[in-house]
C-alpha cells in the first residue's frame, strides 16, 4: 500500500466520493461503469484504492443467472456482499461458533485462507467482501439519521439482512484491510455487536507482502487468531 495507511479514513470522510476497495477485476469493472453513470449525473466524484498483488479471480464465482448476476453486482456498487456462507453447515450456531468476517481489497484472500482453515477446527467464519466501504458507511450514516427522525433502527431492510441476518447477529465480527482499522472498526456498531478491527497502524518495515501481513497481523493466521480471540478460544 506504500505506507497509505489513512487513506481508507480520508476516502470515507470526502463529501461527495465514493470510496471503493474492490479485490477481483469484475468488481473493478463494475463500479468504473457505475462512476462514469455518476460523473454523467453529476452526483458525485469515486475513488477507488487498488492493489498491484495477484489475486485468485476464481476466489469468486459468478452466479449463471441473470437475476443472481445482478444481485451481485448491486452488492458491489453497494459497498457489500457475503463471499463465504456457512450458515447451511451442520452445528451453525451463532451464539457458539460463528463469527463474521469483514474483509476489504487485497486482504480477500488471508480472509478465505482464514475461514477455510476455521472451518477444520469447527469454528464458522462467514467472509463479508467490504467492496465499498464509502458507500457502506454512508448507508450506515443514513440509517443514524433515520433513527434520530424517529423512523426504526435501519437495520431491517434487505442489504443489511443479506449480510448479517437478524438471527447471526449475536455472533462476534472480525474486520480487515491494508490499512488502518479505524476504516471498518464502525461495523460493530452497525450490526450491535463486538468487533474485533485488524489493520495497519504503523510503518516503517519493508519486505515481502507475506512478511508484513504477518508483521502488521493480516495474514490468515492472524485473522484466524482474531476469530478465535472473538469466541474466548
Amino acid at each position: 500500500a506504500h505506507q497509505s495507511l489513512n487513506t481508507p479514513a480520508i476516502g470515507i470522510g470526502l463529501p461527495d466520493v465514493a470510496y471503493y476497495e474492490p479485490c477481483f477485476g469484475v468488481e473493478v469493472e463494475w463500479i468504473l461503469m457505475h462512476a462514469l453513470e455518476q460523473i454523467r449525473l453529476r452526483s458525485e466524484s469515486t475513488y477507488l484504492r487498488l492493489t498491484t498483488m495477484k489475486v485468485d479471480q476464481g476466489l469468486l464465482t459468478l452466479p449463471t443467472e441473470p437475476d443472481g448476476l445482478e444481485r451481485l453486482r448491486r452488492g458491489v456498487i453497494e459497498g457489500a456482499y457475503r463471499l463465504i456462507d456457512r450458515s447451511s453447515l451442520d452445528g451453525y450456531d451463532p451464539t457458539e461458533n460463528v463469527v463474521h468476517v469483514f474483509a476489504c481489497g487485497a486482504v480477500l484472500p488471508e480472509a478465505v485462507l482464514a475461514s477455510e482453515s476455521l472451518l477444520r477446527e469447527g469454528v464458522l467464519a462467514n467472509v463479508i467482501n467490504v467492496t465499498g466501504p464509502g458507500p457502506l458507511y454512508e448507508r450506515y450514516q443514513a440509517m443514524v439519521a433515520a433513527s434520530t427522525r424517529g423512523e426504526g433502527d435501519g437495520l431491517g431492510d434487505e442489504f443489511w439482512d443479506a449480510l448479517v441476518a437478524p438471527s447471526e447477529r449475536s455472533a462476534p465480527i472480525v474486520t480487515a484491510l491494508d490499512g488502518h482499522p479505524q476504516a471498518l472498526a464502525w461495523l460493530g456498531g452497525v450490526l450491535n455487536e463486538r468487533a474485533y478491527p485488524l489493520g495497519v497502524t504503523c510503518f516503517g518495515q519493508s519486505g515481502d507482502p507475506s512478511d508484513l501481513y504477518h508483521e502488521y497481523g493480516i495474514d490468515a493466521d492472524s485473522i484466524a487468531a482474531a476469530c478465535f480471540g472473538a469466541l474466548g478460544i
